[in-house]
């Protein structure tokens, strides 16, 4: 009888042990290995010329869209779709890219809201979205001057 309470004793501490081990939230993934990948993916593409960029990138949106809860992925996403969708020749190529970057960098709003690095980068692709299509600064202008003086507040 006594091992018999000590073993349901010992099954009930290992379940709680267990179950608090899997409560831990979603957002607590190993961050660590996802910085690695992001670092190696950011300084092969700052190295890199031409349409090797696009592969490279397509490697950071894999590790955001494997890491939707980190703010960070997404952002870095966002700002490389932007930086290579702005220089594209072809306006609907650029336009495809700075729309890619807007959802990334909603994306990483909605889990870290009103980060200054987030609202910048929300107003620089607005501003790049004019630079691709003037007859857009009319509408975006505006948009863009409020995130800025958002930022500054």
């Amino acid at each position: 009888m006594k091992k018999l309470l000590l073993s349901l004793l010992f099954s009930w501490l290992l379940l709680l042990c267990a179950s608090q081990v899997n409560a831990q939230p979603a957002n607590t993934q190993p961050k660590e290995k996802t910085r690695r990948f992001l670092l190696k993916y950011m300084a092969e593409i700052d190295s890199s010329q031409g349409d090797s960029k696009e592969v490279i990138l397509r490697g950071i949106e894999m590790v955001a869209n494997a890491t939707v809860n980190d703010w960070i992925s997404q952002y870095h996403a966002a700002f490389y779709n932007a930086v290579i969708g702005v220089n594209k020749k072809d306006t609907a190529s650029a336009n495809k890219m700075l729309d890619k970057a807007a959802s990334f960098i909603k994306r990483a709003d909605s889990l870290q809201k009103d980060e200054s690095e987030i609202v910048l980068l929300q107003a620089m692709i607005n501003g790049m979205r004019i630079r691709v299509n003037p007859a857009l600064g009319e509408k975006l202008g505006f948009a863009v001057m409020n995130d800025y003086e958002k930022r500054r507040s």
